[in-house]
């Protein structure tokens, strides 16, 4: 503490200023204690601890600190040690804080300044309680400040109510309260408890409110969906019987409408939140509550009234606290499953951008313990929108060395393919297969981008990766000898098409690159085989049935070629219904095909087609000529002067083949 402010505190103190004294209740609190000290050494005048039992060097710290120690022993009761600490206080306004406490620095200077000055003799205080190991906290305000001798005291055994008269003046003082971020140890002796004590005590007082309340909302932490509604609703059954209509009531509402939501009885959980509503309208929780019943109902429009009201109060309550009473909100720090059902809600709505905008905001904002999860969720599901710039922006944030979110780091690596940045997309691959060795799939998928990047040497690797350890994978093995292909290691992958063809004898893909490859090296007669395999799979695929028209114009198998002839014209739905009476009749089917495929703009199967017409012989000249003013007019010169050639030779006294061959000599 500066000199300034020491020279302050003295000058009250002579003058007779407010005094103040803190005043807590401890047992076993050596950790937690010095910081809570710490925090309010400078602040307050007087320090009284009461000491229920310690036994290790909870006293010697509190004593350390100027603190004035009593001791007690424990009765199972908060509140008559609280009103022990009260009454040893000599401070005309006394603090409450307890040891898991600490006074935030930055608001609780102005604590003198607010005793100088408050209106009332009660002053609220916000508390911020850590909640799921510190992974977000929840809201509150609690009567922490009042003046002695005004007849305030509390009552009840365990989560003790403090009793007064007064009216109440908030104010931004803000008290961070650990007592819940604690072990899964010594949470469960804290529950335990705290369930003890609440159970005797609504023995005793059967008819109390408060007891109740507290009941149902600890067996809510305990994630007991059953008992705190059953407990909740009954508090609430007596709240309507006494008109009882405290603002604690608000969260006990909140209690039975989450609980009834976390059992999937979405229909009450909605009656019970609206009821409170109507009672609470600033309750922000049961906003938060609705938002997410309504989105599990599929009711997006209602989803997202809520889900702004949620956000309004959110915002409302940083700028003007005195709009709520006393409170205790648990999900304000909770936004982010607001703005995830607010994003979905929209996207289902129509509203992809708005949606993407909330996604994004849940991504920032999620609690630590759920961040990475939601994290791969949200950049999943954004992806599967197409929006790949996007998912990477989301899915960025994800640790890649965790194999935990594999999931979401395929879909990272999918994303930057979908973006164009395949070698990233690699680089991601990589890092999976390092994660998960076992895993064949993931070498399968860099090796196709790898194929891509025409980077064939390296997705040779990633196949025979992929067959070491699944020999069975025969789409590894067309990929592999693809990528030999292209290595111009013509009989390596020979050697894997033909291990499919062993695995799958009636493989169409490992049929086809095998009668292709075959057709290359001149082996027609077995490239005809492995082709006509592919054909009867692949019926429809254009560049299979010219291939293997012209395998079977190679070795002389006209016939053959009447099904590839046949399905091309289907294809193109080109008239079928001629009756073939000679080669030539087949060979003008094919150069009508060609025909088809040069008003399409397809460039290879045009030539393919019109390679096997002029071959076959055609022997109807107005087709010839037709195809060679249209071969002119797209630029096709050399095709034209072919058909020229062959159609001069049928007619050398043809008048329209007579003026196109002078046109195309001006032109070329």
């Amino acid at each position: 503490m500066s000199k300034k402010i020491k020279k302050v505190k003295a000058k009250e103190k002579k003058l007779g200023k407010p005094l103040i004294s803190a005043c807590m209740i401890v047992k076993n609190e050596e950790a937690l204690l010095p910081n809570c000290l710490k925090s309010i050494r400078d602040v307050v005048d007087e320090i009284i601890v009461v000491d229920t039992g310690s036994s290790d060097s909870t006293v010697e710290i509190a004593k350390s600190y100027g603190a004035k120690v009593y001791h007690h022993l424990w009765e199972n009761d908060f509140s008559k040690h609280r009103n022990q600490s009260i009454s040893y206080a000599t401070g005309e306004w006394i603090l409450i804080i307890d040891a898991d406490e600490e006074l935030e620095a930055k608001t609780g200077h102005i604590v003198r300044t607010l005793v100088r000055n408050a209106p009332t003799g009660v002053i609220l205080f916000k508390v911020r309680s850590y909640l799921e190991d510190g992974a977000y906290y929840s809201e509150g305000s609690s009567p922490r400040l009042f003046k002695n001798g005004l007849d305030i005291y509390y009552r009840g055994k365990v989560h003790n109510q403090i009793i007064f008269k007064e009216s109440l003046t908030p104010s931004p003082v803000v008290l961070w309260h650990y007592g819940y971020d604690l072990t899964p140890e010594k949470k469960r002796t804290k529950i335990e408890r705290s369930l003890a004590l609440l159970r005797q005590q609504a023995a005793e007082w059967p008819d109390d409110i408060p007891t109740h309340h507290h009941l149902a909302m600890t067996l809510m932490a305990e994630k007991d969906w059953e008992g705190a509604y059953r407990e909740a609703a009954l508090t609430l059954d007596m709240a309507r019987a006494k008109e009882e209509r405290s603002s604690q009531l608000s969260w006990t509402y909140f209690v039975a409408s989450n609980s009834l939501l976390q059992m999937r009885r979405f229909d009450e959980a909605k009656t019970t939140g609206l009821e409170g509503l109507e009672r609470f309208v600033w309750s922000i929780d049961l906003h938060h509550c609705l938002t997410q019943i309504y989105f599990s109902e599929n009711d997006y429009d209602n989803t997202l009234k809520h889900g702004y009201t949620f956000l309004d109060l959110c915002e409302k309550l940083t700028t003007d606290i005195s709009f709520f009473p006393v409170f205790q909100f648990e999900t304000v720090h909770q936004d982010w499953v607001v703005y995830r059902s607010m994003g979905y809600a929209s996207i289902y709505l129509g509203k992809q951008d708005q949606g993407v905008v909330f996604l994004k905001k849940a991504v920032k904002s999620v609690s630590k313990n759920a961040r990475f999860q939601i994290i791969e969720e949200i950049g999943i599901n954004i992806l599967k929108l197409g929006l790949s710039d996007t998912a990477i922006e989301v899915l960025e944030m994800l640790p890649t060395e965790q194999v935990g979110f594999s999931k979401g780091i395929h879909a990272l690596a999918r994303a930057y393919k979908m973006s164009g940045r395949k070698d990233e997309a690699v680089s991601i691959y990589q890092k999976l297969q390092d994660l998960l060795p076992e895993d064949t799939d993931i070498p399968f998928r860099m090796g196709l981008l790898l194929l891509e990047l025409c980077d064939y040497d390296r997705a040779s690797g990633a196949f025979e990766t992929v067959v070491a350890k699944a020999p069975e994978n025969s789409d590894a093995f067309i990929n592999w000898g693809i990528a030999l292909e292209k290595q111009r290691l013509f009989e390596k992958a020979e050697d894997k098409y033909r291990k499919v063809l062993l695995i799958d004898p009636e493989s169409p893909k490992a049929a086809l690159n095998l009668g292709l490859l075959l057709f290359q090296k001149s082996c027609h007669q077995e490239a005809l085989h492995f082709l006509a395999i592919a054909f009867a799979v692949y019926p429809a695929d254009i560049h299979i049935a010219l291939t293997l028209s012209i395998v079977c114009l190679e070795t002389g198998n006209i016939e053959g070629m009447i099904g590839p002839c046949e399905s091309l014209l289907r294809i193109l739905e080109l008239p079928s219904n001629s009756i073939l009476q000679s080669i030539s009749d087949l060979a003008d089917l094919y150069l009508m095909i060609a025909h088809s495929f040069l008003a399409k703009s397809c460039a290879s199967p045009f030539e393919m087609a019109v390679d096997i017409g002029l071959r076959l012989g055609p022997g109807n000249t107005d087709i010839i000529a037709d195809l060679t003013r249209e071969s002119i007019e797209k630029g096709e010169y050399g095709t034209a002067v072919r058909l020229l050639e062959t159609g001069l030779s049928l007619n050398p006294k043809d008048e329209r083949l007579t003026r196109l061959a002078l046109h195309s000599q001006t032109i070329c």
